[in-house]
């Protein structure tokens, strides 16, 4: 399948259209405008009434190589999700990044597993009515139904301070390039459409910008770093570039700093500079500043692995 396309986040920063294709990480999509959500600002809520459910689940573990998947999710009373790991799905239904999740045992990634449910006729029929934002939310919440059933999940919330980066602009000027009306793309990005503004590859530590926010840079940032990143820049229009990095995986998943990391500007000439940081500046200008911010968590106090059926 050709490299990811990710685009323009909604106004609410929720899942869109886009979500009924499901964003995890181990699926390459191409999503419309309308598109993806972006790592979660909002506060984690409980669920003060019962969840929805499904009427009938199966679970099998998959210990096939193949790519995690989810197959036709035209019809809403139904899901099927092909060798997934339990810690995207967490992450996905519960609205929430990786570094908002804490106690997950390993196997939570490393454990692949097949899921198949569907809901009753009648509540299918309500989904169907429902607005494409609330059906998918209302689906959020029969998953996390299932979990806290088969997986015997049980968690808690806590708000805990965690490292983050500001986005700024680098000493010399942003290297960026806005974008403008009528623009021709050297890349040659199109939606199906035929339509070329707002959209981004992703390509392994590559990224490829047409006529997109700082907001949509700001969300891949998030996903690289796998910390916070505010947009401090200041910069408000449409933007191509193009991004390209070395990942140093010692120092962490694309060169993010250990948690207990004091804040500094990573524009010192440190040692700790992580490659993707040096790249931003070089190649567009940008830097990012070390810092730590609150994140409200899900703490894992329980969860194990379902019996199959």
């Amino acid at each position: 399948m050709a490299p990811e396309f990710m685009a323009a986040m909604n106004s609410r920063g929720l899942r869109s259209p886009a979500h009924h294709r499901w964003r995890f990480r181990f699926l390459v999509a191409v999503v419309t405008l309308a598109g993806v959500r972006v790592a979660s600002a909002q506060t984690v809520r409980e669920q003060t009434e019962p969840l929805p459910s499904f009427e009938v689940v199966s679970i099998r573990l998959n210990q096939s190589q193949e790519p995690g998947r989810i197959l036709d999710m035209r019809d809403p009373g139904r899901i099927a999700l092909i060798n997934v790991a339990i810690k995207g799905l967490l992450t996905l239904v519960f609205a929430i990044d990786d570094y908002q999740l804490s106690g997950a045992p390993s196997w939570l990634s490393s454990v692949k597993y097949d899921i198949n449910a569907k809901v009753d006729d009648g509540t299918a029929e309500q989904l169907r009515k429902l607005p494409r934002d609330q059906r998918m939310q209302r689906i959020d919440l029969m998953i996390q139904s299932l979990l806290i059933d088969r997986f015997r999940l049980k968690y808690h919330h806590e708000t805990r301070q965690v490292p983050a980066y500001l986005l700024v602009i680098a000493k010399n000027g942003p290297k960026i390039h806005q974008a403008k009306s009528g623009d021709t793309y050297p890349h040659g990005l199109h939606f199906p459409d035929g339509s070329g503004a707002g959209i981004m590859r992703v390509d392994g530590n590559e990224l490829t910008g047409q006529a997109v926010t700082i907001g949509i840079l700001v969300a891949r940032l998030k996903s690289a770093l796998e910390r916070p990143v505010e947009d401090k820049t200041g910069l408000t229009g449409n933007y191509d570039f193009d991004l390209k990095w070395t990942p140093q995986l010692s120092a962490g998943l694309m060169g993010s700093p250990p948690e207990n990391a004091e804040p500094t500007t990573v524009d010192s000439g440190e040692s700790q500079e992580p490659p993707l940081s040096v790249a931003l500046k070089e190649q567009l200008g940008l830097r990012l500043v070390s810092t730590k911010t609150q994140v409200d968590t899900i703490v894992i106090d329980h969860i194990e692995k379902p019996s199959e059926n």
